[in-house]
């Protein structure tokens, strides 16, 4: 896990501003990798690497990485955890290994390969080979987008790194804040896709890679996993078997480390899963779980459950957190988030991290898991939904209004959230359909809001997603927004941002490409079986002698009672959000805001969600103020 940045001119050679600048755009990400930091400069081209040791400890495997027979250079973010196999692939062409590190195997995997290499790693990555022989550079990110990659490209050249922290610290840009994004954001709760709060830089999709060849620039998919193709002439048992084998297979490699690892365990069925396999590998790992003041939210009870089942030998730490704790945590989370990101498990994934660091350098996280095996209510309510849409408009419309006749709770997804969530959907085309399930609030209160016609335009992403779900089935097509959409930037990314901010890995064993490979080949019908969702693992923890409540829970987010707190303990905080809509910027209309701020004071709603974006991007704009809106 490190960090990664990266300058390249086309035609003339960078300035020795630019280079000064680049330097200073790389010690931002110090946090990343706080063991040590290398650069590269060449004519064109200037390579920055902030490196957090792992695997192969020596000053050896620094990076910017280098044979002394060429002058291609690598620099990467993340593990290629299968590079113990593939070593003696590449032995047996000749190649003589100085270190025992995976970046050297990525290196001179890259060197023979090509950007074929990328396909044979199974890991968590983002990186760039740089071959100036040949005026070639690949850009690339990982399967599943776990690792960051944001890129500006301009006229003269193109400029990357791990975050967007790096790109804003440099000199010369004229930056602004994208006002299309910031409603993309305000409606998701993150920026999806390829957006970012800053007009002009881009994230590079998961599973792409940007080839650069004299000044020309191409993006290219070099991953494609769809739910639904190709599908397994599979039993359910042999279903369920073969998903513990690949998921043992993974958990064996993702402990591979020279540092102490330990495992992020709740006592869900993921990260209950992935304690006992690791466990069972006999590195006998800590484990770390976070506990709640709220007995409604707390998990503490059903981790203890899980560590006594395993019989683990290694040390089992709890992390209480109560609103005091909460603040800090917010304040601290708020003064270096890099992109706006508005899911509260992202101040849960800092506290655990920060708390966890002085044991282990290494986490292991149950992350993927309900993307890949149909997790969500969103995929129960696809089922259904089809049903639903066979009724007159006016059973939707007395729904609606029942649903505004019920408290707001302040539990996890309470009724009214569920009812009002599922008929933002109805009528909608796939896409729209699973963003406004997911949205903060419904279409016409984002309208209002933010002072668009009908808000329509935000709910809809690029038509090649569109067509892509053209010919699947509700819960493939669930699954395949959940993959591409809402898997990278909204749990990847608060899962890496909040371990990085405190110099931790944490690696996640479902996302292995065999075992996403697996789960998007078998049937609908075993993802989720009569109704179950993520069938497959639960009948996974049955067969490994976990208890019938362990088994049969109820999906409990990686979250915090926020919604109650803010209520309470942070309600002064909540108030102050008016204030937003006194810049001037006419990001958001003042009566809308403050009909939503009083109707989820007082119980009337659980408008949670909305509130919270709008607290981190008012935390997070207070450190650009100089940067203007786009009109």
């Amino acid at each position: 896990m490190c960090g990664i940045f990266g300058w390249i001119s086309f035609g003339e050679d960078l300035r020795a501003g630019q280079r000064a600048s680049a330097r200073v755009a790389l010690r931002s990400l110090e946090h990343r990798g706080p063991d040590a930091e290398g650069t590269a400069e060449l004519p064109g081209l200037f390579v920055g690497h902030r490196r957090l040791s792992i695997i192969d400890l020596s000053d050896a495997a620094n990076q910017p990485f280098r044979s002394p027979e060429s002058s291609a250079l690598l620099t990467y973010n993340g593990e290629v955890y299968n590079y113990i196999e593939l070593r003696p692939e590449l032995e047996k062409l000749g190649v003589q290994f100085r270190t025992h590190s995976d970046t050297e195997v990525v290196y001179w995997a890259l060197r023979h390969w090509g950007a074929g290499a990328l396909a044979r790693f199974d890991g968590m990555f983002a990186g760039a080979w740089h071959d100036p022989a040949a005026d070639e550079h690949l850009i690339f990110r990982d399967a599943m987008g776990q690792k960051p990659l944001y890129y500006y490209l301009y006229d003269g050249g193109l400029i990357y790194a791990s975050e967007l922290r790096a790109l804003l610290a440099l000199e010369g840009f004229n930056w602004k804040i994208d006002r299309d994004n910031f409603r993309q954001f305000l409606s998701h709760a993150y920026y999806p896709w390829d957006t970012t709060p800053i007009q002009g830089i881009r994230k590079l999709l998961p599973g792409s890679l940007l080839r650069i060849s004299r000044g020309k620039t191409e993006e290219h998919r070099w991953w494609q996993s769809t739910p639904g193709q190709d599908v397994f002439d599979i039993t359910p048992d042999e279903a369920v078997d073969e998903c513990v084998a690949l998921l043992t297979d993974s958990c064996r490699k993702t402990l591979r480390s020279d540092v102490p690892v330990g495992v992020f365990l709740s006592g869900g069925i993921d990260s209950t899963l992935v304690y006992k396999l690791c466990a069972a590998e006999g590195r006998d790992p800590s484990a770390f779980t976070v506990t709640m003041s709220e007995p409604d939210y707390d998990e503490g009870a059903k981790a203890r459950e899980v560590v006594s089942v395993t019989g683990s030998q290694g040390h089992h730490r709890e992390f209480d957190f109560n609103p005091v704790l909460l603040r800090q945590a917010m304040t601290d989370v708020f003064a270096k988030m890099d992109e706006p990101h508005g899911d509260p498990g992202y101040i849960n994934a800092f506290a655990i991290s920060k708390a966890a660091r002085p044991d282990v350098t290494v986490a292991i996280a149950g992350d993927g898991a309900d993307e890949l095996f149909c997790g969500y209510l969103p995929f129960k309510a696809a089922q259904f939904a089809g049903f639903a849409e066979a009724f007159p408009d006016i059973f939707a419309r007395g729904a609606r209004k029942f649903a505004h006749m019920l408290p707001g709770s302040d539990g996890y997804v309470g009724l009214q959230f569920k009812l009002l969530s599922f008929l933002n959907g109805l009528g909608k085309p796939p896409l729209e359909r699973f963003n406004l399930w997911l949205s903060t609030l419904d279409q016409s209160e984002f309208a209002a809001l933010t002072g668009l016609n009908d808000g329509a335009e935000v709910f809809s992403f690029p038509p090649s997603l569109e067509a892509a779900l053209a010919d699947m089935n509700p819960l493939d097509q669930m699954s395949y927004c959940y993959q591409q959409i809402f898997l990278p930037e909204f749990v990847c990314h608060h899962t890496d941002r909040a371990a990085m901010l405190n110099g931790l890995e944490v690696r996640a064993p479902f996302l292995s490409t065999s075992l996403i490979r697996f789960a998007n080949r078998l049937p609908s019908s075993i993802r989720m079986r009569d109704g179950v969702l993520k069938w497959p693992l639960r009948s996974a923890l049955a067969k490994l002698g976990f208890s019938k409540s362990l088994v049969r829970q109820k999906k409990q987010g990686f979250t915090l009672p926020l919604a109650r707190w803010q209520r309470r303990e942070l309600a002064a905080g909540t108030r102050a959000l008016c204030r937003m809509a006194e810049s001037g910027e006419g990001l958001l209309d003042r009566v809308t805001l403050n009909r939503i701020v009083d109707s989820h004071l007082s119980g009337r709603r659980n408008l949670y969600r909305v509130i919270h974006c709008l607290e981190v991007f008012q935390a997070w704009r207070q450190r650009y103020p100089h940067l203007p809106v786009t009109q």
